[in-house]
Formats: structure tokens, C-alpha cells, sequence
């Protein structure tokens, strides 16, 4: 293309460039508003190829998690005791657990657990445990744990009816436990949890005791409602052998009411025996009243 008389083409040396389009090479950007950069300048415009960049959106978070976690998962020491009356009122026994939760990561946990029957402790409980986030909602819970065999006065395997013979191990003289455990926890809508849980264990007898071992299969499933201050549904079975038991199977449920807050928490829960066994039914022959309060550590 010819410029003037004596003047060299558009875009030779001397001669400003042929213009384009706006916003294409050899045209000045378009001016957006105020305080914005110019238009096709860092933000995607109509008529551009590609996609609109992503933003980096904060993810909604999920109600009844603490840290990323449930909170029923958080590192914690806390104290547990549960009472136990029989139905003529004469017969009673507490029982206490100090359970120890200690976050290693943010999902690996070492765990110990000293229970104890009035003055004389129980068999403690030491091992690890992890939880595993499945989906924003969802979590898998494992561990395993082996217990130091302490328990040696007769009688002492009373102190697991408070609990429903749901920690038999704990009090079982003259075995050595070792227990698996695996769960399941989801948060479901605004307002629910649902936790289910399983756990054999296998008693070894020590000493001149028997050959036979024992084995216990625990399993429950626990619906609340609320996070920060809920209520909920607990049912329970514990099923065992004849070697460490004559009650082979035991169900309860137990209702309770629980507080969270970001320093500790605090739960009480009324432990019911259903089937007619060496703690039921409820209040024929024994209940239990449970509970639980500690502190956060993570």
C-alpha cells in the first residue's frame, strides 16, 4: 500500500504501523473502567479462545468437622466413668477410663487407654490409629491396639457392664487382648452424623490359663443430631465366646447428649442392656450412666 507523494509505505521506517482491530497486535489496548488494567489485558474477554480462567473459590465448608476432621476424630485426653446399679439399688460399681488420643499428623494418631477398676487398673491399651478422609463428607477410620495383661482380681470383669461389656477386654484377667478396629463416619445434610463401628479382638491366655482363645466381635452405629451441641442414638452388640463369657451376645442402647467446643468437650449417655443377660434387661437387672469429658490437643 502507497502512501503520499514522497512518504514511505505504512508500516516501512518513519511511517507509523497499519492499525488492527482493537485489542490485536499493533493496536493499543482498550481502556476498561477506573482502577481496571485495560480490557484484554490478564482477563478473559468475549471472543477470546479458551475458557474463562477458574478463580480460586473458598470450598463451602462442611458443618460437624473441626480442622478438617470429624470432630468425634480429634487428638484429646479425656476422662471417662461409668456407674453401674443393679435393680435392687445395694449393688454398685464405677468404673474409669483414661483415654489418650495423641495426633503424631494431622491423620495419624497414637492411642493408650489405662482403665481402671476402683484402685486396681485394668489391662492397658497401647497402638496407633489413622483416619482417612474418603470424600468431603465421608471418613475411614482404622486402628489396632495390644494390651498389657494387668487385670488379676476375680470380679474385675464386672467393671465392663457399665459399658455394656462393650470394653470386656479391658477387664478380662489372664488374657492378653489384641483389637482391630475399623469405622465409618459421615455427615450427612446440615444437621446429622452417622458413625458405625467394628471391632474384633482376640484374648490370648497367658500363663497356665487354657489354650483356648478367646474372641470378641464389638459393633455399633450411633445417629446424632446437632454438632457443636447434639443429641443422639446409640445401639450396640457385643458378641464373644464361652471362654471368656457364658452370655454370648449382648445388645443395648444407649441414648446421650453431647457439647463441643474448640478447647474440649463433654458427652452423658444412660447405657441400657436390652436382652436378658448377666446386665438386662434395663433396670430388671442393672443400667449404667456414662460419662466422658477432655480436652482438644490438635
Amino acid at each position: 500500500m502507497m502512501g503520499p507523494p514522497g512518504q514511505p509505505p505504512p508500516g516501512q521506517p518513519g511511517q507509523p504501523p497499519t492499525m488492527g482491530p482493537p485489542g490485536q497486535p499493533g493496536q493499543p489496548p482498550m481502556m476498561g473502567p477506573p482502577g481496571q488494567p485495560p480490557m484484554g489485558q490478564g482477563v478473559w474477554m468475549p471472543g477470546q479462545t479458551g475458557m474463562p480462567p477458574m478463580g480460586d473459590a473458598e470450598p463451602t465448608p462442611v458443618p460437624g468437622l473441626a480442622r478438617g476432621v470429624p470432630w468425634s476424630r480429634r487428638g484429646h485426653i479425656s476422662l471417662e466413668t461409668a456407674g453401674f446399679t443393679d435393680d435392687s439399688g445395694e449393688d454398685s460399681l464405677l468404673a474409669v477410663g483414661l483415654d489418650v488420643h495423641m495426633p503424631v499428623t494431622k491423620s495419624l494418631f497414637v492411642d493408650a487407654r489405662l482403665p481402671m477398676a476402683g484402685v486396681l487398673p485394668g489391662n492397658i491399651m497401647l497402638g496407633v490409629s489413622a483416619t482417612t478422609k474418603l470424600d468431603p463428607r465421608g471418613f475411614l477410620y482404622i486402628g489396632g491396639q495390644f494390651g498389657l495383661p494387668l487385670a488379676a482380681q476375680p470380679g474385675m470383669i464386672a467393671f465392663s457392664l457399665p459399658h455394656g461389656t462393650w470394653n470386656l477386654h479391658e477387664y478380662q484377667t489372664h488374657f492378653l487382648p489384641i483389637r482391630a478396629a475399623l469405622g465409618y463416619e459421615r455427615m450427612l445434610g446440615e444437621m446429622f452424623e452417622l458413625r458405625i463401628d467394628l471391632e474384633p479382638i482376640l484374648s490370648i491366655p497367658v500363663g497356665d490359663h487354657g489354650n483356648n482363645v478367646g474372641f470378641t466381635l464389638q459393633h455399633a452405629a450411633e445417629f446424632q443430631v446437632g454438632h457443636s451441641i447434639g443429641g443422639g442414638l446409640r445401639l450396640q452388640g457385643v458378641a464373644v465366646t464361652e471362654d471368656l463369657l457364658p452370655d454370648a451376645y449382648q445388645f443395648s442402647v444407649e441414648p446421650f447428649f453431647v457439647v463441643r467446643r474448640e478447647i474440649g468437650f463433654a458427652r452423658i449417655g444412660l447405657m441400657l442392656p436390652i436382652d436378658d443377660s448377666v446386665a438386662g434387661p434395663a433396670f430388671e437387672q442393672a443400667w449404667g450412666l456414662r460419662l466422658g469429658a477432655g480436652i482438644h490437643i490438635n
